[in-house]
């Protein structure tokens, strides 16, 4: 994979932004509209995956800073909020697809979060809200992430996704 390389978004790759097509397009748009905004704000921070043979955008990613709250008898009444790291945002490029590159970016995004565990940071789980495609789902149950939500207060911006956690 030495064509390519895992930079944090800037705007000198905004001219690739309207090429980047995964098969979903609300990815596809936040990649074009939302990535550098959220970005600067400290909403999410973006990963390109650059091309930099074919000068394009492979794929992209967005983590950021979360917490899930957990509702346990043993506890007390009152949920108990566990620290998270989002991956808020995860697409390949459509003709990067089906070639194990989407696996090689999830081991990188899952060994980033598991440095910034170690290093910098308190954080128990990995969460993210899947589309329901079952590919995809196959993939992060590969890595360990399951769909079983119950004992938390989980709200969706879209009901059609699902949630996934894996504990770190």
């Amino acid at each position: 994979m030495s064509q390519f390389e895992l930079v944090s978004i800037d705007e000198k790759f905004s001219p690739l932004f309207n090429k980047f097509k995964c098969g979903e397009p609300a990815m596809d748009n936040f990649l074009k509209r939302w990535a550098l905004m959220y970005d600067s704000i400290g909403e999410g921070k973006t990963w390109i995956l650059h091309d930099k043979d074919n000068k394009s955008i492979a794929g992209f990613f967005t983590l950021k800073c979360s917490s899930i709250p957990i509702y346990d008898e043993e506890m007390g009444e009152e949920p108990k909020n566990l620290p998270a790291i989002e991956i808020s945002r995860f697409a390949i490029e459509k003709k990067y697809q089906d070639k194990h590159i989407g696996t090689t970016v999830f081991t990188a995004i899952i060994y980033l979060i598991n440095k910034l565990k170690e290093e910098f940071v308190g954080v128990r789980l990995i969460t993210l809200f899947a589309i329901p495609n079952p590919k995809v789902i196959h993939l992060y149950k590969n890595f360990e992430f399951v769909d079983d939500s119950e004992g938390m207060d989980i709200s969706k911006e879209d009901p059609d996704l699902i949630f996934m956690y894996r504990r770190i």
